[in-house]
């Protein structure tokens, strides 16, 4: 649904931003291979997006069709080697998780593949964490996220922005998540956390932020790696834990 939203917004858009009548567009560098770079007419792209938006919700109908993620992540590429200045972040990972599906779509034609299958998306998870720690590392070099003034630079007009110390603490959280990412993603028990305390940040993003051309895409992102073994390996260390509580006998007088 995410490249649905997409889609639909940019399709009003499409002869201005993709077309041979955009002024914005450098094609020097789109491969030939990739269909928007050689066919650009404003009609081939309306088409174009027309296409993709079909795929999108064959997408999301039909999720066991291999050819549908594969096609949109062509579709994805052209847009992007198109017209650099309409990516954004959430691109990267939209382009990754459809390969992702398409991999998996096939894999679980085979009912022997299920251990592969694990792998699969225990090291998407891992990928996606290192992505988050890597973030929070080149956050780190701007001033105001080591100021803790990040998040109200972006919008003053934020609840917690008046609280210096109330704003100072949740910029800070928000980058402890992102730094912590990939260390608890590889700790047994601490996947779960993680995962729903980014999912929980790009929710707030998406609210308080207005930016849904890249929240949607990584929120997409978050719902592809998440894995509901965590939920019972935590059940399994709270069960654990209880065995070991052992309740001191009553003393009789």
């Amino acid at each position: 649904m995410a490249l649905l939203i997409y889609m639909v917004q940019a399709a009003l858009y499409a002869r201005e931003l993709y077309s041979s009548e955009s002024i914005a567009i450098d094609s020097r560098y789109c491969p030939s291979l990739l269909a928007l770079c050689t066919l650009d007419s404003p009609e081939f792209v309306q088409a174009f997006f027309v296409g993709g938006s079909i795929l999108s919700l064959l997408l999301f109908f039909a999720p066991a069709w291999t050819f549908v993620p594969l096609a949109l992540f062509y579709i994805l590429q052209s847009l992007v080697f198109k017209n650099i200045l309409t990516h954004n972040v959430s691109f990267q990972y939209l382009g990754f998780s459809l390969l992702i599906l398409s991999l998996v779509t096939w894999l679980k034609r085979d009912p022997s593949s299920q251990g592969l299958l694990n792998q699969v998306f225990r090291m998407t998870a891992i990928i996606g964490a290192l992505s988050y720690s890597f973030s929070g590392l080149f956050k780190m070099q701007n001033s105001s996220w080591r100021d803790g003034a990040a998040l109200c630079n972006f919008n003053p007009t934020l609840f917690f922005c008046d609280n210096s110390i109330l704003s100072v603490g949740i910029t800070y959280f928000v980058l402890a998540a992102e730094l912590l990412a990939l260390p608890m993603q590889l700790t047994r028990g601490l996947q779960i956390w993680s995962w729903g305390i980014l999912t929980s940040m790009h929710l707030f993003i998406l609210v308080f932020y207005n930016m849904p051309e890249l929240s949607v895409g990584l929120i997409a992102f978050r719902i592809l790696i998440f894995d509901p073994r965590w939920i019972s390996r935590q059940n399994e260390g709270t069960k654990h834990q209880d065995d070991h509580h052992v309740t001191p006998p009553l003393e009789i007088a």
